[in-house]
């Protein structure tokens, strides 16, 4: 038995849901090099998903982590990027101190949470 926390999606569903939301936005377009390179990719979906069909990979299934369980990870206020948890402490009950850093530019800064949090 899986993880609740891990949804199936299924590759081809995953690849019919973009092609579907990219011939949603070539309607939309008019004629031009920007419609053209969206034809592009879907041509290039149809080869993945033949290629996929061809290599046996077509009937496996990928898991996919709930988004309300992944690290918060927040981004810097300086350059935009996500800073990286670098230490945790536990404050009064229920809450922990938890101090982020980020690899770009070297800002870091300390946050109480609600522990808990993943």
């Amino acid at each position: 038995m899986q993880p609740q926390h891990l949804q199936p999606l299924a590759l081809e569903n995953i690849v019919e849901t973009y092609r579907k939301r990219l011939e949603t936005a070539i309607a939309s377009l008019p004629g031009g090099s920007q419609r053209e390179g969206l034809r592009g990719e879907i041509r290039q979906l149809d080869a993945a998903r033949m290629r996929g069909r061809m290599s046996g990979m077509s009937g496996r299934v990928m898991l996919k982590p709930d988004p309300e369980l992944l690290p918060v990870r927040p981004r810097c206020p300086s350059c935009e990027m996500r800073m990286t948890g670098i230490a945790v402490s536990e404050t009064s009950e229920g809450f922990e101190c938890r101090t982020f850093a980020c690899t770009r530019c070297g800002h870091s800064e300390t946050r109480v949470m609600a522990s808990g949090l993943p």
